[in-house]
């Protein structure tokens, strides 16, 4: 593995944050490529590198540790079949540009579990900011839908799916106001969700959450979705003061 080879720089993540990110491209983590993992990222100028290994990789995440890496999430990935019925409720509807404002705002306040508030070196003005872009990317992207459920007009919660032209259909973000958990809104949007997505054509749906998510793990447990992947999200600072 040369060392062009060894991680990448992340033109996305470095622009919206203000500072250069980068991400270890090796699908396992070698002691001898660890070491050069740090004289890589200063080279580069960045400030922070991203690392995702396999949960099972205890070697990896040994030699992560011992370069200062630190664990910021227990990323799972789920699956289950859209095969049989599937009935959207009848309050789960597309979204509407008019949403906006009041999807933004629950975008902001819904998913403090993901490493980037996990991580100090990352401000959370900038991750609210973070969930507002990947909310308003559901209405901009041609792979990807918005659904919402209502009260009174108002909108109470969101489902983005995306991918969904092949033949599996992703749950990307999902999320309800904060004054409306509790009262099954979750589940209604996610049975939406899957739903929508058989409708088009998708056999199979695949959702992302946070080890520490407890309610997203249980609403897609109660839903029968199965457990395909356990990785772990490591980030390195390259300066103490970011972190």
């Amino acid at each position: 593995m040369t060392g062009e080879e060894i991680a990448e720089v992340l033109a996305w993540d470095s622009e919206f944050f203000g500072f250069r990110i980068g991400r270890v491209r090796a699908p396992d983590l070698k002691p001898e490529v660890a070491r050069r993992l740090e004289a890589w990222g200063r080279d580069h100028g960045l400030r922070c590198l991203y690392l995702l290994l396999d949960a099972n990789d205890s070697p990896g995440i040994r030699a992560a540790e011992e370069i200062g890496f630190r664990h910021v999430d227990v990323r799972l990935t789920r699956g289950r079949s859209l095969g049989g019925d599937l009935e959207a409720p009848p309050e789960i509807e597309p979204a509407a540009e008019k949403d906006l404002p009041a999807l933004r705002e629950i975008a902001r306040r819904s998913h403090h579990a993901s490493r980037f508030y996990q991580d100090p070196g990352f401000p959370d003005e900038r991750c609210d900011a973070l969930y507002e872009r990947w909310l308003e990317r559901g209405f901009e992207e041609p792979d990807q839908q918005v659904l919402v459920i209502r009260q009174s007009a108002q909108p109470l919660g969101y489902i983005v799916c995306s991918n969904l032209e092949d033949t599996c259909g992703r749950i990307s973000l999902i999320a309800v106001a904060a004054g409306a958990s509790g009262a099954g809104l979750g589940g209604s949007l996610a049975r939406g969700g899957l739903a929508f997505m058989a409708s088009r054509g998708c056999e199979r749906a695949e959702v992302v959450s946070q080890g520490r998510n407890v309610p997203a793990n249980r609403l897609y447990e109660r839903l029968g979705f199965l457990t395909l992947r356990m990785e772990h999200w490591f980030h390195l600072w390259m300066d103490e003061g970011a972190a």
